[in-house]
């Protein structure tokens, strides 16, 4: 229990700290590139949760590879845990989004046209974005927050509770900052608290369980097999197919199943947080010979 009440101060000063840190960072990146505070405010906050928790590990001397999620393992090794997690990831989405056009929830863009350039293009920007949200996340929430909470309490506790707060950090929305008003020192620390009215909207409930049973089935992944290479493969080919996804079909308004996604982005939700549960025991099950739960 003490552990976790370290942990838990580490992300509140994570959040006072990186809010604070935010106002210097963006004058520094807005003389050269456009860049709004709002949106660099999470950023700077998960750099900052990193480190601290980077500290907290060396303060506890279990700063190391293992602790971190990135044993050491030969390239062939990490190469193929990358890209089979990669093309795991892209299954996952694509079983869901073949749902969802079967149950009429979502459709093929109707003025979709085949073009090779453009669908190059749809494909290699998604997967830079796959892959870099995959690497960063991966390393802070199943790398650094996971490390250390295994640590230090029982594998099923640490899943669960890394989880919640892999979850819960999604629905940090901060505002964008009103035109003209000037970015002071205290900016980023006066937009904190109104960052947190998505959690008194109970319509994000579904797809809170849908990104808390992924963060499981990734917590799952890390724990069985020793580190984080097949997580940030998975992590990457998520996001990668959920892009294309959203550039090659359309929500269909109005319809009957409406109530199995959410409203926010029309593709998380109750059919997802099915799925998703499906793959935790689908993976459990092939991989429960390895250990135990009560490690």
């Amino acid at each position: 229990m003490r552990h976790l009440i370290v942990i838990v101060m580490l992300l509140v000063l994570a959040l006072v700290c990186g809010a604070l840190l935010a106002v210097p960072v963006y004058k520094l990146l807005h003389a050269l590139v456009d860049i709004q505070l709002h949106k660099l405010v999470p950023q700077v906050i998960s750099i900052t949760g990193l480190l601290l928790l980077l500290a907290w590990l060396g303060h506890q001397k279990r700063l190391d590879r293992a602790t971190l999620g990135y044993p050491a393992r030969p390239g062939a090794t990490v190469t193929r845990q990358v890209l089979t997690g990669f093309f795991a990831g892209t299954m996952i989405i694509a079983v869901l989004a073949t749902a969802l056009v079967l149950l009429g929830i979502h459709q093929v863009e109707t003025d979709l046209e085949f073009n090779l350039a453009a669908g190059v293009s749809i494909t290699l920007r998604a997967m830079f974005t796959g892959v870099m949200v995959g690497l960063i996340e991966e390393t802070l929430y199943r790398g650094a927050l996971l490390g250390a909470l295994l640590a230090r309490m029982p594998p099923l506790h640490a899943i669960v509770v890394g989880s919640v707060i892999y979850s819960a950090a999604h629905f940090l929305k901060f505002s964008e900052a009103p035109t003209g008003l000037d970015i002071t020192w205290t900016s980023g620390l006066l937009m904190l608290p109104s960052a947190f009215y998505r959690f008194s909207d109970p319509a994000i409930l579904d797809a809170l369980l849908s990104l808390l049973a992924f963060g499981v089935l990734l917590s799952l992944v890390r724990w069985k097999s020793g580190a984080i290479y097949l997580c940030i493969g998975v992590h990457a080919g998520v996001v990668t197919a959920m892009k294309i996804v959203n550039k090659t079909t359309d929500y269909v308004p109005h319809n009957t199943l409406a109530f199995m996604v959410n409203r926010y982005d029309h593709m998380l939700g109750y059919l997802a947080l099915l799925w998703l549960i499906s793959c935790i025991l689908l993976y459990y099950q092939y991989t429960r010979a390895d250990r135990g739960m009560d490690g």
